[in-house]
């Protein structure tokens, strides 16, 4: 896959390539033995200077328990899954926190 599609598709997934594998504490040398290509190879992906496979993305994909659609561009939309669900958890609270506000101010 051309870095031209890869972007098209999946933006620009090296970021989050690199943001997951933060998220989890792992080295790129931990990723690349896994992939079983070299580290500075592993550090090509994550700043986007190589082309990879969607196979290889679904390896990098699988090895920090995500699923594919967290690095395609059409399901973020400028936000990531992660993301996504973080924000609807917030909203959920703040609509249990404003019912609870109404049961008080209804009780005064």
């Amino acid at each position: 896959m051309s870095r031209a599609e890869m972007k098209t598709i999946y933006g620009q997934s090296w970021d989050y390539i690199r943001r997951y594998r933060d998220e989890q504490c792992l080295s790129q040398e931990y990723m690349a033995s896994k992939l079983g290509i070299s580290q500075s190879t592993y550090q090509k992906i994550e700043n986007g200077k190589i082309n990879i496979t969607k196979e290889r993305l679904i390896e990098i994909a699988n090895i920090l328990g995500k699923e594919i659609e967290h690095f395609q561009s059409s399901q973020r939309n400028g936000l990531g899954v992660d993301e996504v669900e973080a924000l609807k958890e917030i909203i959920a609270l703040q609509a249990k926190e404003i019912r609870e506000l109404k049961i008080v101010l209804g009780q005064q």
